[in-house]
């Protein structure tokens, strides 16, 4: 979304909290409960837009005529750029995520409290715009250790309970840089036919986490690598090699490997790295 679009969300949200604290002032004490979760989770998702709108900027070209300075700035944009629409291109192949459609979580009628259920119905409207969106989040592998921050998408809102009242609303995020098996996105389990379990499949059927746990997501800063930098990098499959399928022998494709720079082209705009893990291609330039 462009900063201008999501300073109108954040408008929206603005508006719709405020309508919620002038009905907290006049509900009845068996209504508030069901208020004050749906103005927690506004106030959640303002702080997100704010955190989207910072991201936005700081990364929006300035326009600039007639200049050579800091073209690097700008080839990083756009490098991340193309790579996550490449990502969301290949999500929305698989029906992960439907460009320009928003999927609506479901929701329970509340025929007694019409306002309520009509209040309640536009905060899950608005939620639908997070589909998409990218942001990070803390992943702790299926072997143990500590937990690491990866880049991720938002895929789908999680569908609430009856009785949940909007309490820990949950989405279900893909990784966009997966380094191991278990994070890539499982193409069966997306088109519906998987037979496996999350915890039985090889590959990822998307991590679940609470909305207010998600972070903004890591921009790479290429004018900051140098020789010994740790960097992670794509391999790119042979000529004619079809990847579009993840399985054992595409999975070093489709997967961002852990590399440490030895030498640098400037002029050229390339480094030689040394992978840290041994593959069959050696080393990547």
């Amino acid at each position: 979304m462009s900063s201008e679009e999501l300073q109108t969300s954040l408008k929206q949200y603005t508006e719709q909290l405020q309508m919620i604290k002038e009905a907290l002032k006049v509900a009845a004490d068996t209504e508030k409960e069901s208020l004050f979760s749906l103005e927690s989770d506004l106030q959640q998702l303002i702080e997100l837009t704010k955190e989207s709108i910072e991201a936005t900027l700081s990364k929006e070209p300035h326009v600039e005529k007639h200049t050579d300075k800091k073209p690097a700035v700008q080839d990083t944009n756009s490098e991340l750029d193309d790579e996550y629409a490449l990502f969301m291109q290949e999500m929305a192949k698989t029906g992960a995520y439907e460009e320009n459609t928003k999927q609506t979580p479901e929701c329970s009628d509340d025929k007694n409290n019409p306002d309520e259920s009509g209040e309640e119905s536009d905060i899950e409207d608005e939620l639908a715009t997070l589909l998409g969106m990218k942001c990070a989040v803390y992943h702790t592998h299926r072997w143990g250790g500590q937990p690491t921050l990866y880049n991720a998408m938002v895929s789908t809102v999680e569908p609430r309970q009856d009785d949940d009242q909007f309490k820990d609303l949950q989405v279900r995020v893909l990784f966009t840089h997966p380094t191991h098996a278990e994070m890539l996105p499982c193409p069966y389990f997306l088109d519906g036919e998987c037979r496996f379990s999350d915890e039985q499949c090889r590959y990822s059927h998307g991590a679940i986490f609470p909305l207010s746990s998600l972070k903004e997501a890591i921009e790479p800063n290429f004018e900051s690598v140098k020789i010994g930098s740790r960097v992670l990098v794509k391999l790119k499959p042979p000529e004619g090699e079809d990847i579009s399928l993840a399985r054992k022998s595409t999975e070093k494709y489709l997967l961002w490997h852990r590399a440490v720079v030895k030498s640098i082209d400037e002029e050229k705009r390339t480094c030689l790295l040394k992978m840290e893990q041994a593959l069959n291609t050696g080393e990547k330039k």
